[in-house]
């Protein structure tokens, strides 16, 4: 049950984005969540377990320490189930964990970050995205001076600033730090949290539907690595600058193929 500002009622403000990450996930027609109550069974604190018994989907318990059981009620078509119970059991089970573990070091007074939820990155569109080598291959070329970067013609691409330099006090020429100088954002720290998830200091991620303006937007590889950086915009675009070029205003899956596979969205943490 929501209210009129889209939250749920009776809901620990913790659980919220796990909540919106449900809710983000395809064949999710809403999620019932607030369920909160003892637990009468014997079962390991931060374990998964899920339940088809319900007419409409099924239910999701999340067991953790001292007997508390939250429960979500998943809303989705018999069609879905299958894939989505297997979805939610690979990337939910990873998050209970780490706030099980997050939560046994509070109560011995350490201070943790915010457990990491292993969130789907977005996969990039290849039909838009085909022509993009003839591009790589014209960036190529400009790299070796044969051709000046204002010949390129990007179709869908808005040069927003000319910064086809590098920063002096930047070490590496062709680095990740460049990139970001040029939108204007420190670079930020990469840790593994425990369940190995990539994650940035002093930032959360996001799902794609709470993305919003100035929200960092992080291109991977097929392995997970960050290979390119951006910037969301309110209007829906992204400013990235393209290696020795300059920065673009462009779609989030219009980028040269070598710039990575998928995207994930990361905002800064507030203090």
């Amino acid at each position: 049950m929501r209210n009129s500002r889209g939250k749920h009622h009776n809901v620990d403000p913790s659980i919220e984005s796990e909540i919106k990450w449900l809710e983000s996930l395809a064949g999710v027609e809403r999620v019932i969540p607030g369920i909160i109550e003892p637990c009468h069974h014997t079962l390991t604190p931060g374990t998964l377990k899920l339940r088809g018994d319900e007419p409409t989907g099924f239910r999701l318990y999340a067991y953790q320490d001292g007997g508390v059981r939250e429960c979500f009620v998943v809303v989705s078509p018999i069609g879905e189930r299958d894939a989505l119970r297997r979805h939610i059991e690979e990337r939910y089970q990873d998050f209970l964990e780490s706030r099980f573990r997050n939560g046994q070091a509070q109560k011995e007074g350490e201070q943790v970050e915010p457990a990491a939820i292993s969130i789907a990155p977005v996969v990039l569109c290849d039909q838009r995205r085909a022509h993009r080598e003839t591009l790589a291959e014209m960036y190529a070329l400009a790299v070796e001076g044969k051709i000046s970067h204002d010949s390129i013609w990007v179709p869908d691409l808005q040069k927003v600033q000319d910064r086809s330099h590098w920063p002096l006090d930047d070490s590496k020429h062709n680095s990740s730090g460049s990139e970001l100088f040029a939108l204007g954002v420190i670079k930020p720290n990469w840790t593994r949290a425990e369940n190995d998830v990539r994650v940035l200091e002093g930032f959360f991620e996001v799902v794609i539907g709470d993305i919003r303006g100035e929200d960092l937007v992080v291109y991977c590889n097929n392995k997970g690595k960050p290979v390119h950086y951006g910037l969301h915009q309110a209007d829906g675009l992204v400013h990235s600058k393209w290696r020795e070029s300059h920065v673009f205003s462009h779609p989030l899956d219009l980028i040269p193929t070598h710039f990575g596979s998928s995207a994930r969205f990361f905002r800064k943490v507030e203090r």
